[in-house]
């Protein structure tokens, strides 16, 4: 194996012509002492002494020319062998790699060697790395796809068919508008739905954007809070926040504020009439822990290895129209992309407590 510093092309190609120079200076200096040999003789040594020392002379020059040529052939041959060899050899793999690729098998990769120049290691790792974006974004899409059939087709299917029900059978001003708000309400549902799926799509691919700036948490929980207050009214639950003035952290706020409202969301959902939601966060170390807490019925042992799985929803909540299953999938996505974590545990109320765990810069 060649020592690192010979390892790079620029490296090898320095040397090869480094050793044709030396050849040409060699040739070049041998005619430069010829020469000078030439004139001295000239100077100094009879006729015949000068004949001789010329014959001499020339056969050196002859031999020199006779060997240096060839040499310098031979040398130029063996360096671009030896240059190109392995270079061809890469161009080989990638070629070879490239044409067996397909959309629906991107697992193949182009192998890296361990004699491989430095330029063609980076080439190589560049277009491994591209490779493995692309079969991310399809294996991301086809997710996607199978996801979004798998949940639309039932409620469109229920949608279709209420409507040509509602087709078959006269009713009168107030039934038809009771309809029409029931299917309005349907269609949110799958709005919001599509949305959350085109999230995941683009979390998968990853291309959640990203953009970080000073996030004042007794603001976000404002902001968050104002969104829930009517459905908790109506619940008759209790939503508060406990959170200091000026704790803040530098983050994406839409996202944190996304993924604290789909938590704010399960917990009015699952929280009783009566029950207490809190909102609350510190600042621990390097890290600001944010939690949501609710009085609910907690999530069992049986759920909690799979709560964070899309369209996963516990046992007794299978066909009701509890949400799709998608908001702490959501949640989990939007905290991994800002550098941080999710857990969840029983709360002190009884119920389950989400801690989103975030580096404070």
């Amino acid at each position: 194996m060649l020592p690192v510093s010979l390892q790079s092309l620029r490296a090898r190609l320095a040397l090869f012509f480094a050793a044709l120079i030396a050849v040409v200076l060699l040739g070049f200096g041998s005619a430069v002492y010829i020469a000078a040999v030439i004139m001295e003789a000239q100077e100094t040594e009879s006729q015949a002494e000068k004949d001789h020392e010329l014959k001499q002379v020339r056969q050196l020059l002859y031999v020199s020319l006779g060997v240096g040529i060839p040499l310098g052939a031979v040398l130029a041959a063996l360096g671009s062998t030896w240059m190109t060899r392995r270079t061809l050899r890469a161009m080989s793999d990638i070629v070879a790699t490239a044409s067996v690729l397909r959309p629906d098998g991107l697992s193949q990769r182009i192998p890296l060697h361990a004699a491989d120049d430095l330029e063609i290691v980076r080439l190589v790792g560049s277009l491994n790395h591209m490779i493995e974006r692309v079969d991310r974004a399809l294996t991301g899409l086809r997710r996607f796809t199978q996801d979004a059939a798998h949940e639309l087709r039932t409620p469109l299917a229920a949608l279709r068919s209420r409507l040509e029900i509602a087709l078959r059978k006269s009713r009168d001003a107030a039934e038809f508008r009771a309809l029409v708000e029931e299917t309005l309400e349907e269609l949110d549902a799958l709005h919001r739905l599509l949305d959350a799926l085109l999230l995941l799509a683009r979390s998968d691919a990853g291309e959640l954007p990203v953009t970080k700036q000073e996030v004042v948490l007794h603001s976000l929980f404002e902001e968050v809070i104002s969104l829930y207050d009517a459905i908790a009214a109506e619940r008759a639950q209790q939503l508060c926040m406990e959170c200091p003035q000026t704790l803040a952290l530098w983050t994406d706020k839409l996202l944190l504020s996304r993924g604290l409202a789909n938590l704010v969301d399960n917990a009015c959902k699952f929280t009783p009439a009566g029950g207490r939601i809190v909102i609350c966060a510190e600042q621990q170390g390097a890290e600001v822990w944010i939690r949501v807490s609710d009085s609910g019925p907690g999530i069992s042992a049986a759920d909690s290895e799979r709560i964070f799985e899309r369209f996963f929803r516990s046992a007794e909540h299978r066909g009701s129209t509890a949400g799709f299953g998608l908001g702490l999938s959501l949640c989990r996505e939007f905290v991994s992309a800002l550098g941080g974590q999710i857990q969840l545990q029983r709360s002190r109320a009884g119920g389950t407590e989400a801690a989103i765990i975030l580096p404070s810069r």
